[in-house]
């Protein structure tokens, strides 16, 4: 009767083990997957916004050199400022 109880007691607690298992699972999976789905959103949403900072770092490098490009066309224009330019650029500080 001893080894009967035991044996029925052991059958008890690996069901419970399993049910508790189970029902771990349940309770979990839908909360795991909820947060891998936040997770990927926000990867997404990080991604655009590199992608929308490194563009405009594009954009504003792309302006600048534009701006420059102009400033210096400008800048020869004038005699004396092409004048002192290459002067400096030749090493005789003016």
């Amino acid at each position: 009767m001893a080894d009967d109880m035991t044996t029925r007691l052991a059958e008890i607690t690996a069901n419970l083990d399993n049910y508790i298992e189970a029902r771990a699972w349940e309770i979990a999976a839908p909360r795991i997957a909820a947060a891998e789905a936040r997770a990927e959103q926000q990867v997404a949403e990080l991604k655009d916004e590199h992608a929308r900072t490194q563009q405009r770092s594009a954009d504003l490098e792309k302006e600048l050199r534009r701006q420059i490009k102009a400033l210096d066309g400008h800048m020869n224009q004038c005699p004396e400022v092409a004048r002192k330019r290459a002067a400096w650029r030749g090493g005789q500080h003016v």
